[in-house]
């Protein structure tokens, strides 16, 4: 998630897509400087891992979604086709 919308919590809580259980989520790291941080869940229950890509390996033609909350900014998601790589 993004380090500006939990620096300051109490506690932190999670929703999975499609279960409205909300899940205890403990603060693992951070980063400031580009604005992240990385949580974790017990779920009690085996999750599904969602597949991150490999900017190394991407081709033009293909599509990319970012999905976050970037400064400030609420549950953004941007979605598009990769049209040059390389810069």
């Amino acid at each position: 998630t993004n380090w500006h919308v939990v620096e300051k919590a109490d506690h932190i809580k999670v929703k999975m897509p499609h279960d409205q259980t909300e899940y205890k989520a403990k603060l693992i790291g951070h980063d400031e400087e580009t604005d992240l941080a990385v949580i974790k869940i017990d779920a009690g229950k085996s999750l599904t891992p969602t597949k991150v890509g490999n900017s190394d390996s991407v081709q033009v033609g293909e599509w990319a979604v970012a999905i976050g909350s970037p400064f400030g900014l609420e549950a953004t998601v941007t979605a598009g086709i990769v049209s040059a790589t390389g810069r």
